[in-house]
C-alpha cells in the first residue's frame, strides 16, 4: 500500500437535531444569502417532501441536505426532527475538497444554520464518514491485504473453485471507554473493482449521544475521522 497516494473520494458529516428545522423560502433564502457572504454558493436547489438539497460543483463538489421527519419520542410519542447532511464527493469537473477545506465549510454552514434556525437546542447524534483510494504495493490490492497484510495463502481460498475477482475486510468496533472514544466505528478495507491494483477504504464514525446544540463542532469531528483512519487504520494496513 502506497500511503502518500492516497486519495480522498468522499468526506461527509451528519446531524440529528431537534425540534425539526421549517424549511419554508423565507429561511431558504437567508441560509443561502449568509453563506453567499462567506463565498460558499450553493447555486443548485432539489425540493422533495420534508427535504430540501443544496449544492455546487466549484470549487469543490459540495452539499447540504435537511431532510424532516419524526422519531418516537420518551413514551413513544412521536419526535419532530431534522437531519442536517454534508457531503463532498468527487465529481467530473472539480476535485475532492481536502479535509480541512471540508471541515471549514461545513463549520460555516451549521454555523449560519443555527443562526437561521435559533429554535435548534439539540444534537441527537452525529455521524461521519471518508472514503479514499490507497493504490496498492502489489498488481491486485486484494493479494496485498490477504497475502502481506492477514499472512493468509492464496490457495486457501481454492475451495471456491474460482479465481479471486475481489475481497475484503469489513471490522465493526463499540463505542470506547475515553471520552473522546465515544462513538461506534466501523471499517471496510477491499479491492476497488473499477482497477484493482487500488485497494478502497471506507470509515464510518457514529454517536448516538445527545448534547446541547452549542457542541456541534463539525471541525472536531473531521479532525477525529482523520485521526481514526490514519493512527487506526491505515497503522494496520502498514504490513510489518
Amino acid at each position: 500500500m502506497i500511503e502518500d497516494a492516497r486519495q480522498t473520494v468522499q468526506l461527509n458529516l451528519g446531524f440529528l437535531v431537534a425540534p425539526a428545522l421549517e424549511l419554508d423560502e423565507a429561511r431558504l433564502d437567508a441560509l443561502r444569502s449568509r453563506l453567499g457572504e462567506e463565498q460558499i454558493h450553493l447555486d443548485h436547489a432539489e425540493r422533495g417532501e420534508g427535504s430540501v438539497l443544496l449544492a455546487r460543483r466549484q470549487p469543490s463538489t459540495l452539499q447540504l441536505q435537511v431532510v424532516t421527519g419524526n422519531l418516537a419520542g420518551p413514551g413513544g410519542e412521536p419526535l419532530a426532527v431534522s437531519q442536517l447532511l454534508l457531503l463532498t464527493a468527487i465529481g467530473p469537473d472539480a476535485p475532492v475538497a481536502t479535509s480541512g477545506d471540508f471541515a471549514d465549510a461545513a463549520h460555516e454552514i451549521t454555523d449560519v444554520a443555527r443562526d437561521v434556525w435559533p429554535e435548534m437546542e439539540q444534537v441527537l447524534g452525529w455521524n461521519a464518514g471518508v472514503r479514499v483510494l490507497f493504490p496498492s504495493s502489489t498488481e491486485h490490492s486484494f493479494q496485498y491485504l490477504w497475502e502481506r497484510r492477514l499472512g493468509q495463502p492464496l490457495d486457501a481460498l481454492a475451495a471456491f473453485g474460482r479465481p479471486i475477482l475481489g475481497g475484503g475486510l469489513r471490522l465493526v468496533f463499540p463505542p470506547g471507554e475515553e471520552p473522546s472514544e465515544q462513538f461506534q466505528a466501523e471499517v471496510r478495507m477491499e479491492t476497488f473493482l473499477e482497477d484493482v491494483r487500488h485497494l478502497y477504504v471506507e470509515v464510518d464514525l457514529a454517536s448516538g449521544a445527545p448534547s446541547p446544540i452549542s457542541a456541534m463542532n463539525p471541525t472536531a469531528l473531521v479532525q477525529t475521522l482523520e485521526e481514526f483512519l490514519q493512527n487506526r487504520v491505515v497503522a494496520f494496513l502498514r504490513t510489518a
